[in-house]
């Protein structure tokens, strides 16, 4: 009777593993592909950017001081731990279209608390500039996609655009190991346009 139970649980196990539900401690089960056995995750909006900030100051660089910026200022996205790399898109208006997205990084993640217990607040340092056109591909928003990206590096994290150009969604990929939060704010000087910056980790 022992042994049947043993094998009925790991039968169990084995089955809710293959549905996709992990162990990981606060993190919801994401369901995996039926075609791959790897983790893998879908494309979300991370930050909608109506706003142009500007790159932040000497004093502006800490955790605190960009939350504190409204959304449409910056958006501050924690990394999925569960991911190695992130694969990244824009929205823009319209084809032709044009603006510049600071991408900030912070290397652990931030438990306020008070007195002994407050952590060091993480510090933002630049990962990559993203210089982004709009092409002709509808996207979700009622705007489209951008079908170009030029990136400038500041981190040893290399990025990937692929297929930057031609109409199709350009997308850039990098590895995020080692980054707890990334930070999203535009720097170019048009009050008109709405930047999303889409992400998906995997």
């Amino acid at each position: 009777m022992k042994e049947k139970i043993q094998t009925a649980a790991a039968i169990l196990i084995v089955a809710l593993l293959c549905l996709g539900f992990h162990a990981t401690p606060g993190l919801e089960p994401i369901p995996q592909s039926t075609h791959s056995l790897t983790w893998q995750a879908g494309t979300k909006t991370l930050a909608t950017l109506t706003a142009c900030n500007g790159a932040p100051g000497v004093t502006a660089r800490d955790y605190d001081s960009l939350d504190a910026l409204p959304d449409a200022n910056c958006t501050i996205v924690e990394v999925d731990p569960r991911a190695s790399f992130y694969e990244f898109d824009c929205e823009i208006d319209a084809d032709a279209n044009t603006a510049t997205v600071l991408v900030l990084g912070a290397p652990y993640r931030y438990d306020p608390g008070s007195g002994a217990n407050r952590d060091v607040m993480p510090r933002f340092t630049r990962l990559w500039s993203w210089a982004i056109t709009g092409g002709t591909q509808t996207a979700p928003n009622s705007n489209v996609y951008a079908d170009t990206i030029v990136a400038t590096q500041y981190t040893p994290s290399v990025g990937v655009v692929s297929d930057s150009g031609g109409d199709y969604i350009c997308r850039f990929d990098v590895d995020c190991r080692g980054l707890a939060y990334l930070g999203f704010l535009r720097t170019d000087s048009d009050p008109n346009l709405t930047v999303y910056v889409d992400g998906r980790p995997y």
